[in-house]
């Protein structure tokens, strides 16, 4: 297989992209500020080994905080071509793999970001109009509301895929300082009081 894979004619290219424009790089080694703008929209990486192998194979990586244009794609021509595929694929996922991070979870579908607050602030409405009438079935609207409404707020601190930016960095902080407000005030403002209320009647 590598004698199908020419080491001449080989071309890779690093692009990062910000609100300045496009930076093209032949290395990442050449890219030597410490953090990436704050601006960073996109970091799209390109590597094709030319025509003159048996086998040809194009391949792109592209990292951005909108998950739909996120992806890798992948492009080979030559004999055992889906066998080439497949351990291509399972290699880049050992390299990605132990710098996965969880902002997946603060985007389950594409339309969150528009649905989480509208739904949110509906179960507080609700909440607001209820306690009195259903203070169990309220509470649990109220607790719901406020568990999509940190998602949503999360959603935006934390993008699909975040860069190592000095704004990003700031937001990370903002993030675990509200997560630690929000179970604060469901654990002693919400959840502790209805259980008081169950239990001793007050």
């Amino acid at each position: 297989m590598r004698g199908d894979l020419p080491t001449k004619d080989v071309e890779y290219s690093v692009k990062i992209t910000d609100n300045l424009g496009t930076e093209k790089l032949t290395s990442i080694k050449d890219y030597t500020p410490a953090l990436l703008p704050n601006s960073t929209e996109s970091v799209r990486l390109s590597w094709k080994n030319g025509y003159s192998g048996t086998t040809r194979v194009e391949l792109t990586i592209a990292f951005h905080g909108q998950a739909i244009l996120a992806g890798v794609a992948l492009g080979v021509v030559g004999a055992n071509a889906r066998e080439l595929v497949v351990a291509v694929h399972d290699a880049i996922d050992r390299i990605l793999e132990p710098h996965l991070n969880n902002h997946r979870w603060y985007h389950p579908f594409s339309a969150s970001e528009i649905i989480l607050p509208l739904v949110a602030f509906f179960l507080l409405a609700l909440f607001s109009a209820l306690r009195q009438q259903y203070p169990a079935a309220s509470a649990a609207m109220a607790i719901t509301g406020f568990i999509l409404l940190w998602v949503w707020i999360s959603s935006l601190l934390k993008p699909w895929i975040a860069f190592d930016t000095p704004r990003q960095r700031r937001k990370d902080a903002v993030w675990k300082w509200m997560s630690l407000g929000f179970l604060s005030f469901v654990l002693f403002g919400t959840l502790l009081p209805q259980l008081r209320k169950i239990l001793l009647g007050f």
